[in-house]
């Protein structure tokens, strides 16, 4: 449930799930629920006194970090656990976090370099469109990412209810055009 509340944003169940979640494993490590709806609520504030745990062992717990420190500004910090993300990520995971996080940053070149490399990767294997589109919206070019978030409409792309947690889509929440979209892919 707690994943369906996550694809509809509906934060408030996220939450009471994650609580019954935690009943259910007292012991767990729920640092990726627990910063998501932090992120979900536009929770700014309440994400700055988050403590990572020290070590990461699982690519998700890293992305939701590495999204987390991208929406405070702790570019430095993101750089830094770029390589451990490499190592816990399949290459397209990893090349979209790269190229969003270039773009990010104001390496314009660099993150279309990382398009480039994604497109290469398309000849032998899928590529979600959604990967293309979360780089051009942090690069700022929010045609290009449209472009791209349709053709992840008309395939049903996979990841494409995570957009809002990427931060290029972050900052646009409130954004009529991006909320129109993210209503089409939930019908869809």
């Amino acid at each position: 449930f707690f994943w369906f509340y996550l694809h509809i944003q509906h934060c408030d169940s996220m939450k009471i799930m994650l609580s019954k979640l935690k009943e259910l494993k007292p012991t767990g490590d729920f640092y990726f629920e627990d910063v998501i709806i932090k992120i979900c609520k536009g929770q700014d504030q309440e994400l700055r006194a988050v403590n990572p745990p020290e070590n990461f062992s699982n690519f998700g717990d890293l992305f939701i970090e590495l999204q987390r420190l991208m929406i405070i500004g702790k570019n430095d910090d993101i750089f830094a656990k770029m390589d451990l993300y490499k190592t816990l990520a399949s290459e397209q995971l990893y090349l979209e976090m790269k190229g969003e996080v270039l773009g990010v940053t104001g390496k314009k070149s660099e993150a279309l370099d990382v398009i480039r490399q994604l497109e290469m990767l398309s000849t032998t294997q899928h590529v979600w469109p959604s990967r293309f589109a979360v780089i051009y919206m942090a690069i700022g070019d929010e045609k290009k990412a449209y472009e791209y978030l349709e053709k992840g409409i008309e395939e049903r792309g996979l990841w494409m209810h995570m957009l809002p947690y990427y931060y290029p889509f972050y900052i646009k929440r409130n954004d009529p055009t991006f909320q129109a979209f993210m209503k089409r892919t939930w019908i869809n």
